[in-house]
């Protein structure tokens, strides 16, 4: 993973930091931070996040962070540059399985309409403050997903494991999600990374 991020869309503009695997160099700092990236499948599938994309398709504004939030700004990548992709979250999430972000509670429906809530009372691991499902994907209705949730689900093994306690039935039922917002962005992330 490389890439240069300018202040505006066109290479002699000012270099706002230079992304390097798993690091950026902010213009002006020597110091190299762990960037916030968005991403899926562990290590596999990382960039940046996408803001919006020039009129001819050659440039893509971003946002550009530290990871833990104490620098963050706005700049461009040249998508002419060889290797370089977007990723469209619509298209790639409905094909993988996934958890909601955890900024919020997880928030279920019974069809793909914000008036359907179901309550869904999820496994929590004792030692975690995360709940232990995880989502695959079935169809797709506009920015919603149908999808089959299995919990508990047990991170960190075999894709299909589950958690096995005394008296703990694992339990799997179909939902509807709110996948993507309404700018494209993911309402969803990868299960939890081991």
């Amino acid at each position: 993973m490389h890439a240069v991020i300018y202040s505006k869309p066109y290479v002699g503009s000012d270099t706002i930091a230079t992304l390097t695997k798993w690091e950026y160099t902010f213009h002006g700092h020597n110091e190299k931070v762990r960037p916030y990236l968005a991403g899926f499948h562990r290590y596999d599938y990382w960039g940046v996040p996408i803001l919006s994309i020039s009129h001819d398709s050659s440039w893509a504004e971003v946002f550009v962070a530290s990871s833990d939030w104490t620098t963050k700004t706005k700049g461009w990548i040249n998508l002419k540059i060889p290797n370089t992709t977007v990723r469209v979250w619509a298209d790639f999430l409905r094909t993988q399985s996934m958890v909601l972000n955890g900024n919020n509670p997880p928030r279920f429906y019974s069809k793909p309409n914000k008036s359907a809530p179901l309550s869904m009372n999820l496994f929590r691991f004792r030692s975690l403050d995360e709940f232990s499902y995880i989502l695959k994907p079935i169809r797709r209705e506009g920015r919603w997903l149908l999808v089959e949730l299995h919990t508990p689900f047990l991170p960190c093994a075999d894709e299909d494991a589950v958690v096995h306690e005394p008296g703990l039935h694992p339990r799997t039922t179909r939902v509807w999600i709110e996948y993507i917002d309404e700018r494209g962005r993911p309402l969803a992330q990868a299960p939890m990374m081991c």
